[in-house]
């Protein structure tokens, strides 16, 4: 009977061996660990860089802890505040937060992956494949960066040049492509650029479209928001009162102005430009448009201007605009012999809802009145919003 019980004692302990031994096989094939020491040499690496980075192999999901050898099949994923490095050869791809890619190939020379989601930036020194939702990009001895977001893919080059969806582009060229419309081809703009993949340009040694000092400067121009935006003499003599607008609220009332003091100094006022509420309703954005979404949702930081007496919301918008190279559309209403705002850096009235389009307020408060029909005065603080829902009650505005 002893030795009965010693025997089934053995017995399972072995068992217990020999699953142990398969969990650490099955672990170590997962992860990696028994890969020889050559491939490095010939298979493309992830590294994890800061934040969590998950990834799938074989239909199973692990935290990334430092690198790995990568294999065909998997998936690479950055959580919120994450960044990852794949490395092939001289190359890398650069993940932002968010971002996820799918490894179609893995060799060093010859790297293939699908962008599924975020940001991208790729520095292209051997032969690289990149699908980004129905587009094929093909690049090599060139710097790329790469947004798929949802209905829409933009592809910026920096440096050399690239084959998008058959087009070739060159240093300083972009192009946007969205669902059920034409393919834009435009110039790149560093303000479409978000701080990741500008940070990430920083760090190219190659000679890209935007100079280091460019790239230094608009960082630097976002970092520090309270940036004094100087009084054009050919501006100072701009009104309210030759160029009154209609109300960009859902009340059109030009009555109640506020009464202004008159100032013998030069005034300043605080501009900001904000369509954050659009990031809590992309479902609804006209496709295509999240190209012109920061991921922020911050046009314009807070920027103090100055202006002169009599100048108006509409006047220091204007400005400011024209002197920050954001996109501002308005046209000129003869019945109302006043000026209408069209959009703010390529976003309409509508294109995120029946209920959607910008506003402004003035000092937490929504006038009643035409922006370009608000004297301002010293101290006051501007903000340009865009509102989805509500009519404004999203952002705080009346619908009365």
């Amino acid at each position: 009977m002893k030795k009965k019980k010693m025997i089934a004692n053995s017995i399972m302990i072995a068992a217990i061996v020999v699953i142990a031994a398969i969990g650490v096989l099955f672990a170590g094939q997962h992860r990696g660990w028994f890969d020889r020491d050559d491939t490095a040499q010939t298979t493309a690496c992830a590294t994890r860089n800061k934040g969590v980075i998950d990834m799938t192999r074989d239909g199973i999901a692990t935290h990334l802890e430092d690198s790995i050898a990568l294999r065909s099949g998997d998936r690479l994923s950055a959580n919120k505040g994450a960044q990852a490095t794949v490395s092939f050869g001289d190359s890398c791809l650069v993940l932002g937060e968010s971002a996820s890619i799918l490894v179609t190939q893995a060799a060093v020379d010859g790297f293939s992956a699908t962008v599924l989601s975020g940001e991208v930036f790729l520095r292209a020194r051997e032969q690289v494949s990149v699908t980004l939702a129905e587009q094929l990009l093909q690049a090599k001895d060139s710097t790329v960066v790469l947004s798929v977001r949802t209905g829409s893919v933009s592809v910026g080059v920096l440096a050399g040049e690239a084959v998008v969806g058959g087009q070739a582009l060159s240093g300083g060229q972009a192009a946007y492509f969205a669902a059920n419309s034409k393919p834009l081809y435009t110039a790149l703009q560093l303000s479409s650029l978000s701080h990741f993949l500008i940070s990430c340009a920083q760090t190219s040694t190659d000679p890209l479209c935007f100079t280091a000092e460019a790239l230094s400067q608009e960082l630097a121009d976002r970092e520090a928001p309270k940036e004094t935006v100087p009084v054009k003499p050919d501006d100072a003599a701009s009104s309210s009162t030759t160029d009154p607008a209609p109300d960009t609220t859902p009340s059109g009332s030009t009555s109640g102005k506020p009464d202004k003091n008159a100032s013998t100094e030069t005034p300043t006022c605080t501009i900001e430009i904000r369509c954050d509420t659009i990031l809590d309703n992309l479902a609804n954005l006209e496709p295509g448009k999240d190209a012109y979404v920061p991921t922020d949702g911050i046009v314009l930081a807070a920027t103090t201007a100055s202006f002169t007496e009599g100048e108006t919301v509409f006047d220091v918008l204007k400005r400011v605009c024209e002197q920050k190279g954001i996109p501002l559309e308005y046209s000129y209403t003869p019945l109302y012999e006043s000026y209408y705002v069209e959009g703010i850096h390529h976003l309409y009235e509508f294109d995120c809802g029946s209920e959607s389009g910008w506003m402004y307020k003035v000092n937490g408060w929504f006038p009643n009145y035409g922006c370009s029909d608000y004297v301002l005065s010293q101290g006051d603080t501007i903000v340009w919003c865009y509102t989805c829902n509500g009519l404004g009650a999203d952002v705080g505005g009346s619908v009365n």
